[in-house]
């Protein structure tokens, strides 16, 4: 008794832990959007150039669309940073025995689905020899840290729902 007691503490402390780090990742999600609109600008006008190919357009068109493309992008991951925040939260939550749900885990699963994708693309990205191996190792290596964040997240909530009932 004693030590599912001490096991269901030490999940719990794990959960709301993780519950910080996810909500602290999160905020990846939008600096790597900024590092890309800023750095990658070019890349994505000649991405949309090659699109429109054998048609003429004036060179402001060009520009118009990248925006379109960003505002877009922005509202993609502003939505996954709320969602992403909603996790951490209720994770924390539950680690403080203050609300319960099953919901978040649900999907906090379906985000180290998304991120176990990304970090395996961005690894074959790297094998294929990217024109950018600096910029995709960094994010390689933030998406394995989210990952792992997410997958404790994970692995925590069901220990405190288990050692709980």
């Amino acid at each position: 008794m004693k030590d599912r007691k001490r096991e269901l503490r030490k999940s719990r402390s794990n959960l709301v832990d993780m519950g910080e780090g996810v909500i602290a990742l999160s905020a990846w999600t939008i600096l790597k959007f900024i590092m890309f609109s800023i750095f990658k600008k070019a890349e994505l006008i000649n991405l949309v150039k090659d699109e429109l190919k054998g048609e003429e357009y004036p060179p402001f068109m060009y520009e118009l669309a990248v925006i379109f493309v960003d505002v877009i992008v922005l509202a993609l991951m502003t939505f996954i940073m709320v969602i992403t925040y909603w996790i951490g939260k209720s994770a924390i939550k539950e680690g403080k025995n203050l609300k319960k749900g099953i919901v978040y885990v649900v999907a906090s699963v379906i985000f180290v689905i998304i991120y176990a994708d990304s970090v395996y693309w961005g690894i074959m990205n790297l094998i294929n020899g990217t024109p950018s191996i600096f910029d995709d190792t960094a994010s390689i290596l933030v998406d394995i840290t989210t990952l792992f964040a997410f997958a404790g997240l994970t692995i925590s909530a069901i220990k405190v729902k288990y050692l709980g009932e």
